[in-house]
Order: C-alpha cells, then sequence, then structure tokens
C-alpha cells in the first residue's frame, strides 16, 4: 500500500501542466469597437457579426467601447468562410436542420504594450444548428456569429 501511496504523492507533486484553479482575468478596461469585413459571398454577415460581437462586449464583459485612440484593446475580424450544410432530414429526404458556421480571421491588439503586440493571432469559429420549422436562415446566422463573438472575447478575458 505504501508503494502505491507513494508513487500516487510523487504524481501529485510532479502534476501534469493541468490547474485546478480558475482563469484570471486579464486587466484590460477599453475596447475600440471592433472592426469586422467580410470575404465571403454572403452578403451582411459583417454588420450581424459587428452587432453580436458589441452586445456581446456590453453583457458579457467590463470592457467599454471607447474611441480607438483611448481604447487599450484593438479588435480586428475578417470573415473567412460561411458554410450552411443540411444536418439532419426526414423520411422523405427533406431538410429538417442546417448547421451554419462562421471562421473569422481574428487579431487583437494590446495597445498599452510598447510594440502594439497582439495578444491574439488566429482563426476562431462560430458552429450552430437551426430547425427550419422553428427558424430561419438568419436566425441561425445570428446564433452562430454570437458562438463567435463569445469565443473572441474568451481570448480578451480569459488567460489560463
Amino acid at each position: 500500500m505504501k508503494p502505491i501511496l507513494s508513487s500516487i504523492s510523487v504524481l501529485s507533486i510532479l502534476g501534469c501542466g493541468y490547474s485546478l484553479r480558475p482563469p484570471v482575468l486579464i486587466p484590460y478596461k477599453s475596447v475600440a469597437s471592433p472592426i469586422v469585413s467580410n470575404s465571403t459571398v454572403k452578403a451582411g454577415l459583417e454588420d450581424i457579426l459587428l452587432e453580436e460581437l458589441i452586445s456581446c462586449i456590453k453583457t458579457e464583459s467590463n470592457l467599454k467601447i471607447v474611441p480607438e485612440k483611448d481604447a487599450e484593446l484593438i479588435i480586428e475580424c475578417n470573415i473567412t468562410n460561411y458554410t450552411r450544410t443540411p444536418q439532419t432530414y426526414t423520411a422523405n429526404q427533406d431538410v429538417l436542420t442546417y448547421q451554419i458556421l462562421i471562421t473569422a480571421a481574428v487579431t487583437i491588439k494590446d495597445r498599452t504594450a510598447e510594440d502594439g503586440t497582439a495578444i491574439f493571432t488566429g482563426e476562431l469559429s462560430g458552429l450552430t444548428s437551426y430547425d427550419i420549422i422553428e427558424k430561419t436562415e438568419d436566425d441561425g446566422i445570428r446564433q452562430a456569429a454570437r458562438k463567435l463573438s463569445q469565443n473572441i472575447l474568451k481570448k480578451i478575458t480569459i488567460s489560463w
């Protein structure tokens, strides 16, 4: 029994790279109104993502949206992919649900750093499914944009 306890003790001391501590909030207080562009053929995605991102920042964070010259953070998003894929069908092969995926190249710049370092650069996505009887494609787009906005906000507010 003692060898097993010793092994467990050694492993717990060494750890495995994971932490049970909660995420640490990053001390940013302000962000400029996000810059969103659209490289897809689906018109209007940039407006919906901008609305959802601003709403997400206002309701799910303590960040204030300020003019760019006063902001600590700058968010730049370019929507690079939009797909709407049938997900489930009826027995007659009619579509019941669709899946929407919106992907964006995102850069979040820290204006407080001397060199304007990006705290994040990469692709993020928002994925959702919707039932065509209950919702429209526009509803699905808004849901996917909301999820993408939440993923962007996570990159700003949570440090692992």
